[in-house]
């Protein structure tokens, strides 16, 4: 598949290729230049199987390329004027297209940024920014099918990430929901299943019927891999009855909820997995915790809430709980343990390295600030009484060290409580001590600031909790 030249005009002179920056199944991407917006720009060009270039004209060379390529050219137009309609921040613009060298070209954003199979590559993924990424890319979808289309080609090569924003793109196989049938696309694209391992089983079928759930799908395979860094096995070997490895198995301290979620999404039956966004987005949003109510009031059993400010609570029959091994504050992984003293017992709550130093931080500030003040005072007054013993002034040359010890003491823990705020975490509750109280001696009820943690706390201790 020959490329355009470098420096080549397009439309009249409107756009000079710079580079070529992918190759597909369907055609060349390029990196050009926008002259009359002043920008650069990504233009598709439909280049099909069964194509040659002959200068810079695009021609059919096979017997069954000629119908089979003008079919791709009219869906590339059409396409181009649905996604054209479409804005979102997390979907790559197209702006327009038109027709030159026998062929038709889209006109599209460039998004400049390494791809998620790249991020994949180099490192280990927070949980945390996986899961902020898959919610944008969600939406994306949401806006994409919202316009009557569907993906079908969702996974990390897909995906670029432009200062750390996840941006979906390559729409080689979007297709209209109304016509989300295999049988009815081109043959060309009849040959085009997706990729193994995050194509839905439907994708494969000649009698398949495409939906958004095929794109869930693809959706949750992308999740699996940013979080296991490996595909899922393929949806064909799971029908075939090979059992799929959950990324709980593969990343124990994984919250069991991300990992249920994950599964259904790849789910083969298509109706068994979400079938919008909303409900994806939902899917992968803890069993909600009610935020605690007056302690003098008889504890309730605590609803689910995903949103919210303040402690989330939890009451249990049990006099020893067990601590899912994430931390209490930002709910990583949890290598430290944080001593809490509360009245009804002494506990080693979970924490990691992180949430331990600022934690401590906290405290050291407050202590500095509080035996300072005290000190500062009991100098003061010691001088005071020295003055009236000896019956002179010369103690009260010792008033502007008090003065000073006091002013010392308040400014240092301004600025270690300062310094504790600037480790906090995106994800942290803040320094607020987790709690833990009685109520008639029946029952424990526990309070913590990061829902997450006080989700999976509560089903680490289903069994007593009230």
């Amino acid at each position: 598949m020959s490329a355009l030249a470098p420096q080549t005009t397009l439309h009249n002179g409107a756009f000079v290729i710079q580079n070529v920056i992918g190759r597909g199944g369907f055609g060349i991407t390029y990196r050009a230049r926008d002259l009359a917006g002043e920008r650069d720009v990504a233009i598709k060009e439909c280049f099909p199987s069964g194509c040659e270039r002959r200068e810079n004209q695009v021609v059919a060379v096979e017997f069954w390329a000629h119908s089979n390529a003008q079919a791709l050219q009219n869906r590339f137009r059409a396409q181009a004027e649905r996604l054209g309609a479409l804005s979102h921040p997390n979907l790559a613009r197209v702006w327009e297209s038109f027709e030159e060298n026998g062929t038709v070209y889209l006109v599209m954003e460039l998004v400049v940024g390494p791809t998620l199979l790249q991020v994949i590559e180099e490192r280990e993924i927070p949980v945390a920014q996986a899961q902020e990424w898959i919610e944008k890319l969600a939406a994306a979808l949401g806006a994409l099918h919202d316009g009557g289309l569907l993906h079908l080609d969702v996974k990390p090569e897909n995906v670029v990430l432009r200062e750390d924003e996840p941006v979906l793109l390559d729409f080689d196989l979007v297709q209209p929901q109304d016509d989300a049938d295999v049988t009815t696309r081109p043959l060309a694209l009849s040959m085009q299943c997706g990729t193994p391992g995050y194509a839905p089983l439907e994708q494969y079928a000649q009698s398949g019927k495409l939906s958004p759930a095929s794109d869930f799908h693809a959706l949750g395979a992308t999740f699996y891999h940013l979080l296991t860094a490996q595909p899922p096995l393929g949806a064909i070997d799971r029908a075939a009855g090979t059992p799929l490895t959950t990324p709980l198995e593969i990343r124990p301290l994984l919250a069991p909820f991300l990992s249920e979620a994950i599964v259904r999404a790849l789910e083969t039956r298509s109706e068994a997995r979400p079938a919008s966004a909303r409900e994806f987005i939902a899917s992968l949003r803890p069993p909600a915790v009610a935020p605690e109510d007056d302690e003098d009031e008889a504890p309730a059993a605590p609803a689910l809430m995903t949103h919210g400010t303040g402690f989330y609570r939890v009451v249990l029959t049990s006099k020893s709980p067990q601590f899912p091994p994430r931390c209490a504050c930002c709910h990583d992984k949890s290598n430290a343990t944080w001593l809490l003293v509360s009245p009804s017992g002494r506990w080693e709550m979970p924490f990691c390295e992180a949430c331990l130093k600022h934690q401590n931080t906290a405290k050291a500030a407050g202590a500095v600030t509080f035996w300072g003040s005290i000190l500062s005072l009991g100098l003061a007054l010691l001088v005071v009484g020295l003055s009236f013993v000896a019956s002179s002034l010369w103690p009260l040359l010792l008033g502007p060290v008090c003065i000073v010890l006091n002013f010392a003491a308040l400014s240092y823990g301004a600025l270690k409580s300062s310094r504790a705020e600037e480790m906090l975490k995106n994800q942290c509750g803040d320094l607020t001590q987790p709690a833990t109280y009685t109520f008639n001696g029946q029952v424990h009820i526990w309070r913590f600031k990061n829902r997450l943690f006080a989700a999976d706390f509560k089903k680490k201790n289903a069994d007593s909790v009230v």
